[in-house]
């Protein structure tokens, strides 16, 4: 099982609040409705005021069960703007070099623009995941001629 590795439980008490939701019981049901859960186990990170920004459907084996979690708080703290924070976290998963980096890249140039406003910070990311991982379904995101033209 991946939750009882030492470093995820140290990694989710400092970071989180844990709730665990059982589909066949009837008074977890709305929480899966509400949340559009459809499949278990699926991870639902959220903000305090209960806001889903991140979901990750379907098991994960230790090693990319922790990345995942440190995106998924990335994006609740970008939503934020805790953007330095992020950032941290983004970057860690990205330097790993694991299958979750090209995702971590992603918001990673994605945290950077919204803190600074401009486009060069983000393009550091971006170029890395473009030149990293040319093929990921991340890299296709990124629109072409990004390079172009004046900071806004």
């Amino acid at each position: 099982m991946t939750y009882p590795q030492r470093s995820i439980q140290s990694f989710v008490a400092e970071h989180f609040v844990p709730v665990k939701l059982l589909l066949n019981r009837t008074q977890d049901q709305a929480h899966f409705r509400a949340y559009r859960v459809i499949w278990t186990p699926t991870v639902v990170i959220m903000d305090r005021r209960g806001a889903a920004h991140y979901q990750s459907p379907g098991y994960l084996p230790p090693e990319l069960f922790l990345p995942m979690l440190r995106i998924g708080l990335a994006r609740a703290l970008t939503a934020w703007a805790r953007y330095d924070e992020a950032a941290a976290h983004l970057s860690a998963v990205a330097d790993e070099a694991g299958p979750l980096a090209p995702e971590a890249l992603y918001w990673l140039g994605v945290a950077w623009y919204l803190q600074a406003r401009r486009r060069a910070p983000m393009m550091r990311a971006w170029n890395r995941l473009r030149d990293e991982y040319p093929a990921s379904i991340w890299a296709a995101r990124v629109p072409p001629n990004q390079d172009e033209g004046p900071e806004p």
